[in-house]
């Protein structure tokens, strides 16, 4: 910029936002510029580029992205059935498409060293493809019965994670497509994500049923299968105020509440648990879990 003619800076101030910094700067310093009559923005974009995923004259749904490990590099995957490899910094396709699914693409993730990509697809099956080239190096895998709606790798790049439509999640080996573990069951509704822990040792999995499970990525046992983010006490209704507490600690309380109405609110906005009102003697208001038998929450 130093050695650059300053008209060539000084023509797009005109152009950049109200609030931004450049011009909350310099405008003053430069009253004789140029302004616009209508249409400036006052802050700068969110979004810092679009790019559209375009099949012949019809633009299709992107249902899935991920960034390359080293941040270069998005994959995408759509329903025209294709994977694309967009720069990060330009929007350029500089792999693909890569084409062999014969439905949906639904979910498409890097492996730990970007050199792979694997996906999973509405046609029920798995892929793994080369990063750069787009050739397929392993799969098509199947074994779910329906649709595969999630994948994942493992840290160390050996094993892939599936969730399906079909109710189940499972683990395979990346070079040869066997289920190495799974079926895993458990979930009553569709798998739609699902994710290792950062040793490998677990699969998170969450579903349509509206819960989240923790399982061993190598026995399929369930290490926990129901989430409680709180653990809640109602306290302190006088008829006119009821206080949200976490019972986890006991600190003030986490949201106070006027009226009944808006009691009934807090109740009925949390999915994690199907909440009843127990007890209510004008000054203490339990909070119970129609799925067990046992005390308040």
């Amino acid at each position: 910029m130093a050695k650059s003619a300053p008209h060539v800076y000084l023509s797009t101030l005109p152009f950049a936002p109200t609030c931004s910094l450049i011009s909350t700067h310099c405008s003053s310093m430069f009253p004789r510029t140029l302004r616009l009559k209508s249409g400036r923005l006052s802050h700068w974009p969110s979004s810092e580029m679009v790019v559209s995923h375009v099949g012949g004259w019809v633009t299709y749904w992107v249902t899935s992205v991920a960034f390359s490990p080293d941040g270069q590099h998005i994959v995408s995957g759509s329903n025209d059935q294709t994977i694309r490899v967009w720069n990060a910094t330009t929007g350029e396709t500089v792999a693909g498409p890569f084409s062999g699914h014969s439905n949906w693409v639904t979910s498409v993730a890097f492996s730990p060293d970007g050199q792979h990509i694997i996906s999973g697809s509405d046609d029920r099956t798995i892929r793994v493809w080369n990063a750069t080239t787009g050739e397929t190096v392993a799969g098509p895998f199947s074994g779910h019965s329906d649709w595969v709606v999630s994948v994942a790798f493992s840290p160390n790049g050996q094993h892939i994670s599936s969730g399906s439509s079909d109710r189940t999640i499972r683990v395979w080996n990346i070079m040869t497509g066997e289920t190495v573990a799974g079926p895993f069951s458990g979930h009553s509704n569709w798998v739609v994500s699902v994710a290792f822990s950062p040793d490998g040792q677990h699969i998170a999995s969450g579903s349509y049923d509206r819960t989240i499970r923790v399982w061993n990525a190598t026995t399929g046992e369930t290490v926990l299968s129901r989430w409680s983010a709180h653990r809640l006490r109602i306290e302190g209704s006088n008829n006119s105020c009821v206080e949200r507490h976490d019972g986890r600690d006991s600190g003030g309380p986490i949201q106070r509440t006027l009226g009944y109405g808006q009691v009934c609110g807090i109740l009925s906005r949390w999915p994690a648990h199907h909440l009843r009102l127990g007890r209510s003697n004008n000054s203490c208001v339990e909070c119970h879990d129609w799925r067990d038998n046992g005390g308040p929450n």
